[in-house]
């Protein structure tokens, strides 16, 4: 039986894995993260929580789209999975609605 090989997390040529919450953009470079649950203080490596600069123009990695969650404000936009960004979607959509 031949192992299947493991589907990497992105695509991107070069990747940096952040250490720290950014606090301003890294010129020439664009911050993903995971999805594992966190809020913006979270740092990196904090339960699974894992974070990534990759080096444009590659794109983001596969099934990535900007995500609004508010991590590292200070460092720009930032892309999540899109399962993780629907999810956050939905919760906030859910308690706006509760709020009424």
């Amino acid at each position: 039986m031949t192992k299947k090989k493991p589907t990497p997390i992105t695509t991107a040529t070069i990747t940096r894995y952040v250490l720290w919450i950014p606090e301003q953009p890294r010129p020439g470079w664009a911050l993903a993260h995971n999805h594992v649950r966190h809020n913006k203080n979270t740092p990196p490596g904090e339960r699974g929580f894992r974070a990534w600069w990759f080096s444009p123009p590659n794109e983001p990695p596969e099934n990535f789209i900007l995500c609004p969650c508010g991590w590292a404000a200070g460092a720009g936009e930032h892309y999540a999975h899109k399962k993780h960004v629907m999810v956050l979607r939905k919760k906030r959509k859910t308690k706006k609605t509760a709020a009424r």
